[in-house]
């Protein structure tokens, strides 16, 4: 995306889409960001804007140049989504959705990856974002409402709609499942989005689950309530065959230096 004649290409593609009559389109930006990196006309257009090479920045020892610099490629992204709704007005498609499938994590480290969700929201961009944590809701990271919520508490009162995202191939069974609709359900999400639906609709151990999860959003397995300075909550980690005992975990980013992290136990807990 850091070559316009690729931008151009993209474009194209989505154009000639949304001309078949498509509902919708979807900007996938869930797999494999960071979007852009240091190509060259990235490179010498910041070079000649900040004097700066931006491949001699340390994030850790320069991190508001390093921030200036992830804000001045995520840019190339955004002018590159308003380019696609001009087109759409143009084609008189104005009003089709635009949906993004983006990764349920912090704002700086989507921004670093190239998409600035919260200028996206501002400026009416998209319509949709679909918001994936790892695989699945249930596998690492486990912290859902600590990445999803952000997302949410954004998009409230905007019109743009929230889906927390589970991939199918490490779903292991309905349980995990039913805990993610659940999981996402509480964060005041629009609904659960599922990538390789053609897949997980076939899981016999899956299908009911999405049937039910229409009208019902419970968590089967206990949960922990975890303090720490991220605020954020600790899930089950359902155990293999090898393992001994069940283990519990949680993301918490950035872990600042010198920090204690506590967990506390909000009830006994029977891990059998």
């Amino acid at each position: 995306y850091a070559f316009g004649e690729v931008r151009r290409y993209r474009l194209e593609i989505m154009k000639e889409m949304a001309a078949f009559g498509v509902d919708g389109l979807m900007l996938g930006f869930r797999r494999h960001p960071p979007m852009m990196r240091y190509e060259k006309p990235l490179v010498d257009a910041y070079r000649a804007k900040h004097a700066v090479d931006p491949r001699q920045l340390d994030k850790r020892k320069q991190p508001d140049e390093s921030r200036r610099w992830f804000q001045f490629r995520a840019a190339v992204m955004t002018e590159f989504v308003r380019e696609l709704k001009r087109e759409l007005d143009a084609m008189g498609k104005g009003d089709l959705p635009i949906a993004v499938r983006v990764r349920a994590q912090g704002f700086e480290q989507n921004m670093e990856e190239g998409v600035d969700l919260r200028t996206w929201v501002e400026e009416g961009l998209v319509d949709e974002i679909h918001a994936f944590a790892g695989y699945t809701l249930n596998v690492a990271p486990m912290d859902v409402p600590g990445r999803l919520q952000p997302i949410v508490d954004l998009c409230r009162g905007t019109g743009v709609k929230v889906y927390g995202g589970s991939q199918d191939r490490t779903v292991r069974d309905a349980t995990e499942m039913q805990d993610a609709v659940a999981f996402v359900h509480a964060t005041g999400a629009d609904g659960v989005t599922i990538y390789e639906s053609e897949v997980m609709v076939g899981l016999p151990q899956i299908r009911p689950v999405l049937e039910r999860s229409r009208i019902e959003q419970r968590v089967v397995r206990p949960w922990l309530a975890f303090s720490s300075a991220a605020d954020l909550p600790a899930f089950p980690w359902r155990p293999t065959a090898g393992d001994h005992e069940p283990w519990w975990q949680a993301s918490v980013e950035p872990v600042p230096d010198g920090s204690t992290l506590s967990v506390e136990f909000a009830g006994h807990v029977d891990a059998r």
